[in-house]
């Protein structure tokens, strides 16, 4: 991996937000390990590249390899830990905590225990009651304002990280102490391809109430991104159910997002699932206009490498239906 030829500065970027920017004075690419417990959002310059971690024990908890181009100019790092909230019984925890690696000259920058990251707990948001026929997924989110991937923090919100891990020096007897054994993980990165359902924007009038049904063409796993604006006291329930007779019959998973007035982004801390949504408004004093509504679909990247023919037109569809299921 090529390393940088000029040294890099730490620094903040502004006054106004507690954001630790370093400056790059020559194009490169450096690569970053990154994990989390239970999971995390990691952006660059205000994007999000990545999420995960992929699913593991404790005992081989995986991190990915992420490679960072990087242009002349300041750059920032940050990530959203997720943690708690009855999480999927899938999932494995430990305990909360973050973990970066830097390479090359991003190593005294960004690897944990010795950058100058800080953290702040994000307010707004929790994890509500267990909701329709969803057994076995976690919570569903409540948020209020925007989802945390999406939030400016102030400066005074932030602090001092602190050191939940120390790494474990070698020893002659192989001994390990409880916790994370990290391994780099086995799996592709999941696909993240962005699609959109839907009328928008559309506007909700004041103390009123609407139902919208948006059927997504069929079965995905995804994160939604609900884009609003206005609305203060709204509420937004967004459902995710696998057919509509499921939905009839409450079998759904249902996360509820109020807006505060202003300009918000509500996704979710898990991929949701299903073949569509139904979102219930329910506005106060003011209207709310619901500006956009897309979608990153998340699966593994399954490629067909076979083919087959047959002379009975009903065997198609099956397979259509087989190779979705293996996909999702």
């Amino acid at each position: 991996r090529r390393s940088l030829t000029t040294t890099i500065d730490l620094r903040k970027r502004s006054p106004e937000k507690n954001e630790w920017s370093f400056e790059v004075k020559a194009s490169a690419r450096e690569s970053v390990d990154v994990t989390a417990d239970t999971r995390y959002v990691l952006k660059l310059d205000g994007r999000i590249i990545g999420r995960g971690p992929d699913r593991d024990t404790v005992e081989s908890w995986t991190y990915r390899t992420y490679d960072l181009d990087l242009r002349p100019g300041s750059h920032v790092v940050e990530a959203v830990v997720y943690h708690g909230g009855n999480k999927p019984l899938a999932q494995m925890s430990h305990a909360a905590g973050f973990f970066v690696r830097g390479h090359g000259a991003l190593a005294p920058v960004l690897t944990t225990g010795r950058g100058a990251w800080t953290a702040a707990d994000v307010t707004g948001f929790r994890y509500g009651g267990p909701t329709g026929g969803a057994f076995g997924a976690g919570l569903p989110n409540v948020v209020e304002g925007s989802s945390p991937e999406f939030r400016e923090l102030p400066e005074s919100a932030f602090g001092p990280v602190t050191v939940v891990r120390e790494e474990t020096a070698p020893n002659e007897y192989y001994h390990r102490f409880p916790g994370w054994r990290l391994s780099e993980t086995r799996l592709p990165p999941q696909i993240a391809t962005p699609f959109k359902a839907g009328d928008f924007p559309q506007t909700v009038a004041a103390r009123s109430e609407r139902e919208i049904v948006i059927p997504l063409g069929n079965y995905y796993t995804a994160y939604p991104f609900l884009r609003t604006r206005g609305g203060t006291g709204a509420e937004v329930k967004v459902a995710w159910a696998e057919s509509r007779k499921k939905l009839e019959r409450g079998e759904f998973f249902e996360d509820t997002y109020l807006p505060d007035g202003g300009t918000g982004v509500f996704s979710t801390s898990w991929f949701r699932a299903g073949t569509l949504l139904r979102l219930r408004v329910r506005t106060a004093a003011e209207p709310l206009e619901i500006t956009g509504l897309d979608f990153t679909e998340s699966r593994y990247p399954l490629v067909g490498e076979g083919r087959f023919a047959c002379d009975d037109p009903t065997v198609a569809p099956v397979l259509a239906l087989c190779r979705r299921g293996l996909e999702m």
